[in-house]
């Protein structure tokens, strides 16, 4: 069965991107049959195995995580993204980092930018994209190193920088906080 590919499969992109900005978009909520919406949007005669199978095994994460919010009355877009981390949706983290670095300045821009940048290596290391992912992890990790106080301490800052500065395709889990509590 050929694999669920993004960055190579124009439908695999559009279902990727519909499904996390539908997914992000109803944070707010928690509300997940808009995202269920778009996901029967796309006409299941013309889905691959491999887009069936990424479709439903998102939507199944997706309901785990908004239990998750739910259950903790999570609404920091910060904590969420890093619940969203945990439940390995590197995109989905990508997406709110990159919302939270448009709306922040100065050093706390930078953090973010390398939190988002860490996110796409994992992208990059779910797609065995090696080279893009050993690239993205080093802006990533300079980024965590000069301004990564500068992040809320919720993080687990010393996994992530561990787990980037030789990155295998196992993501540390970052959710500190929401552990503790």
């Amino acid at each position: 069965m050929p694999a669920f590919d993004p960055f190579n499969d124009r439908q695999a992109r559009d279902i990727r991107n519909a499904l996390s900005e539908t997914m992000v978009a109803n944070l707010p909520t928690l509300d997940l049959s808009p995202v269920r919406q778009r996901a029967d949007a796309f006409p299941a005669d013309n889905l691959s195995a491999a887009h069936r199978a990424y479709i439903e095994e998102r939507l199944r994460r997706y309901r785990l995580v908004y239990e998750t919010l739910r259950q903790r009355s999570e609404t920091d877009p910060f904590r969420q993204a890093l619940v969203l981390w945990d439940a390995k949706l590197f995109f989905e983290v990508h997406e709110i980092m990159e919302t939270l670095w448009k709306k922040s300045k100065g050093e706390q821009k930078t953090a973010y930018q390398a939190m988002f940048r860490a996110a796409g290596t994992y992208v990059h290391l779910e797609q065995g994209n090696i080279p893009a992912a050993r690239s993205m992890a080093a802006k990533a990790l300079a980024g965590l190193n000069s301004h990564g106080r500068f992040l809320p301490a919720t993080i687990d800052l010393a996994a992530l920088t561990a787990a980037l500065a030789d990155p295998s395709p196992t993501a540390p889990n970052l959710d500190n906080c929401l552990r503790q509590r």
